[in-house]
C-alpha cells in the first residue's frame, strides 16, 4: 500500500499490483510461501481453541530467581545498565507481542520498565541512580 492517506481507484489499479494482475496470479502469490512460524505457534493455537479466561487481576510479586527478566526499555537505556541475563525488546515497537513470545521461555517473567531502576541490581552501574 501506499503511504498516501488518500487515494482514488485509478490509481490503485495503476500501480497496486495486486489489482493489476489477474485473479488466478493474485490467488497463486498470495497462497504462495510464507514466512516460518513462531516456535511457541503450538501453544497459541491450543490457548486460542481452549476455553475463554477473563480478567485475573494482578500478577503477583516474582522474586526474579528463577524468572526470565523482559526489560521492555528502549535500547539506549538497556545498553547503559540492564539486569543480567535480560532480554531487550522495547514496548514501543509495534511487533512488540510478537517478538517477545519468540525470544523467551516459558516460565515466570519479570518486567523491567523503568529507565532507573529503584531494586539494586548486583554490579550494574545505574542500580545506585534514582
Amino acid at each position: 500500500m501506499s503511504s498516501k492517506p488518500s487515494t482514488t481507484i485509478g490509481f490503485e489499479r495503476r500501480f497496486n499490483h495486486a489489482l493489476a494482475e489477474s485473479y488466478q496470479d493474485f490467488m497463486t502469490s498470495a497462497a504462495g510461501p510464507q514466512p516460518p512460524r513462531p516456535a511457541n505457534m503450538e501453544a497459541i493455537v491450543e490457548l486460542n481453541r481452549g476455553s475463554f479466561f477473563g480478567a485475573t487481576g494482578l500478577p503477583s510479586h516474582v522474586d526474579g530467581s528463577d524468572a526470565s527478566v523482559l526489560d521492555v526499555r528502549e535500547a539506549p537505556a538497556f545498553a547503559t545498565c540492564h539486569h543480567p541475563g535480560a532480554v531487550n525488546v522495547p514496548v514501543s515497537v509495534p511487533t512488540f507481542g510478537t517478538k517477545q513470545a519468540s525470544v523467551l521461555p516459558d516460565g515466570p517473567l519479570a518486567y523491567h520498565s523503568r529507565a532507573a531502576a529503584p531494586a539494586r541490581l548486583d554490579g550494574c552501574p545505574c542500580a545506585a541512580r534514582s
